[in-house]
């Protein structure tokens, strides 16, 4: 699949715009074979899109990328249009009245190649014991971000 500004998808950094993201619940419920770990082991990056990407160099998708229905967009005001309401929502599956919420909540923002790790402003992990083995890792840093600990952030 080609992206507006330029290369493949998997040329991209992708980023859900909330925590509890679809992949995450892939992998909860056992539909991601390759993964062998459990949703312990993985931290959310949080971070300002002003800060992540250089104009030309970034992509807002508007639902599940690869979805026909899909749109993308290189301009920050496309953020504007995205489904807020749904992005914070507990629940997004689909219902019969809205048989479009799970491709809407797999909306990404994509940046090209690379994020600077000065754009990710927090870190959030599921138990203690995570969060201190992020910190650790970020120790070395001149300004690390702060690590939480959010189990709302994840499935249970």
């Amino acid at each position: 699949m080609e992206v507006a500004a330029g290369g493949t998808l998997a040329d991209y950094v992708p980023f859900y715009y909330a925590p509890r993201s679809p992949m995450l619940a892939a992998i909860w419920y056992g539909n991601v074979p390759e993964y062998e770990g459990s949703q312990e082991e993985i931290v959310h990056l949080v971070g300002s899109v002003d800060q992540m990407a250089e104009p030309g160099r970034f992509v807002v998708v508007n639902r599940h990328p690869v979805n026909p229905l899909a749109e993308q967009f290189d301009d920050f005001a496309a953020l504007d249009d995205l489904d807020w309401p749904l992005m914070k929502a507990k629940y997004w599956r689909d219902t019969d009245e809205d048989g479009d919420r799970k491709y809407r909540r797999q909306a990404e923002f994509l940046v090209h190649r690379r994020v600077p790790i000065e754009a990710v402003i927090l870190v959030g992990a599921m138990t203690r014991a995570v969060a201190d083995r992020a910190a650790a890792m970020l120790a070395g840093m001149a300004n690390p971000p702060p690590v939480i600990v959010r189990g709302g952030w994840y499935y249970s």
